[in-house]
């Protein structure tokens, strides 16, 4: 019973995090964030989740870098929105692994 409420509350993190990431882009590089920039990174921090807490898989980093590279890569026209785009990436990626070990680490025995 105890591992699902750090699942939920991992799962939670996971989208609070938007908010954090938001705020960051805002202030360091006064980029406000379409609404569906937030949505995909919530569902990829999601996705990182439940596929390193469930199963281990660390290769899954890599399949959201290669989805998120060509779903992006005719849009890469204006480099100052690509670094920041990357660096939205990046953040995300971070946060969903860093909840996704602390996770793994408070389940597994």
């Amino acid at each position: 019973m105890t591992n699902w409420i750090i699942y939920i509350s991992g799962a939670i993190l996971c989208v609070i995090v938007a908010l954090f990431i938001q705020i960051f882009l805002k202030l360091v590089f006064r980029y406000k964030s379409k609404r569906i920039s937030i949505w995909i990174g919530i569902l990829e921090r999601l996705l990182l989740f439940v596929v390193i807490v469930l199963s281990g898989q660390f290769g899954i980093v890599g399949w959201v870098l290669g989805a998120k590279a060509v779903a992006r890569f005719s849009k890469a026209i204006d480099s100052k929105e690509s670094g920041i785009y990357f660096v939205g990436t990046l953040l995300s990626i971070l946060f969903g692994l860093t909840i996704a070990i602390i996770t793994r680490d408070l389940t597994v025995k």
